[in-house]
C-alpha cells in the first residue's frame, strides 16, 4: 500500500535546493560540501586549491576545507 501524497500544489520542485545555513568557521567541510556552498564545481574548488586561493587541511587521503576560508571567500552568514 502506498502512502498518501500531497496535492500538487504543496509538493516542492525537485530541482529548487534550500539556501546552505550559516557557516562555522571552526567546522572542516568536504570539497563537496565546500564547493555548494561556495556555489561552483568541485573541479573549480580544485583549481582554487591548486593555485593556492583556498587553504587546505589534509587527513590522510582526504582534503577539507576549514571553514574559515570559505567565510573568506563567501557573503554567506556566519555562526
Amino acid at each position: 500500500m502506498e502512502p498518501p501524497r500531497c496535492p500538487r500544489s504543496q509538493r516542492i520542485p525537485r530541482n529548487i535546493v534550500p539556501p546552505p545555513g550559516p557557516i562555522d568557521p571552526n567546522r572542516r567541510y568536504s570539497i563537496s560540501n565546500a564547493s555548494e556552498l561556495l556555489s561552483q564545481s568541485n573541479s573549480k574548488t580544485y583549481e582554487d586549491i591548486a593555485a593556492g586561493r583556498l587553504k587546505v587541511i589534509k587527513a590522510g587521503k582526504r582534503a577539507y576545507i576549514p571553514g574559515s576560508e570559505i567565510v573568506r571567500r563567501s557573503t554567506l552568514a556566519v555562526v
